[in-house]
């Protein structure tokens, strides 16, 4: 889950990558300012993860672990 309190609308788009670099969810926004993203990874098998976050032009990468 993914808590976002924004100061105004953005555009958001949200990646999640495993290591091999292959997407196993991503969701994208036309507009968020504050909400609650829920990421379904009941599929995805244990392991590491990347999730990329980008937000008005800023991109950053954040470590997942599925246990």
């Amino acid at each position: 889950m993914l808590d976002m309190d924004l100061l105004k609308r953005e555009e958001v788009e949200i990646e999640i990558f495993d290591l091999p670099g292959r997407r196993v969810w991503s969701k994208s926004s036309d507009t968020y300012l504050k909400e609650r993203v829920e990421m379904d990874l009941s599929s995805a098998n244990k392991g590491i993860y990347l999730m990329k976050v980008k937000i008005a032009g800023i991109t950053w990468v954040q470590k997942l672990v599925k246990e």
